[in-house]
């Protein structure tokens, strides 16, 4: 996977949860070092930045699967986040619903975009699974709301997705 020259700033942490180990995430964080640092270290964060966020996180479980033979998803990650989408109120802000293809592998990818409190809010999701175990990627792009270069980050979250390879 290439990320952009520019996320020129990467870290990792652990999301800890109350069940303990089998409910862990480890999360990586890329992003331009111009921007705030922001690790969310709760479920509900209060605390992001509404404005001036680019970045990658990559997610996984802590316990990670004994390695075997990836198995392509098929649309149910899509189904699902689409589901996620209009729990939480966005179902109408659905942009992207899609696959994108990254080598021999078709990757779904669910995207949304809205506005809050004068803050143009774009997140786009995709799932990859490796080894039986699954790597979620979310791409977040929080900007003020006249701001107007959403263009680039959609080329840049192409470029990234489009690069995978899974060996």
């Amino acid at each position: 996977m290439t990320v952009p020259v520019e996320w020129d700033t990467s870290f990792q942490w652990t999301s800890h949860s109350d069940c303990g180990l089998p409910c862990e995430e480890i999360k990586y964080r890329f992003q331009p070092k111009k921007y705030p640092i922001h690790m969310e270290n709760d479920w509900f964060d209060r605390k992001m930045p509404t404005d001036s966020v680019a970045q990658l996180t990559i997610t996984h479980e802590a316990m990670l699967p004994k390695p075997g033979k990836a198995v392509p998803y098929d649309s149910g990650y899509r189904r699902q986040m689409r589901q996620f989408f209009t729990h939480e109120g966005f179902g109408n802000y659905i942009i992207l619903d899609s696959f994108f293809v990254a080598g021999q592998h078709r990757i779904p990818v669910v995207g949304m975009q809205t506005y809050m409190h004068q803050t143009r809010i774009c997140r786009i999701y995709a799932l990859v699974e490796v080894n039986a175990g699954s790597v979620q990627l979310e791409f977040e792009r929080l900007s003020s709301w006249e701001k107007r270069d959403d263009e680039v980050f959609w080329k840049k979250v192409c470029a990234v997705i489009t690069s995978i390879r899974i060996q």
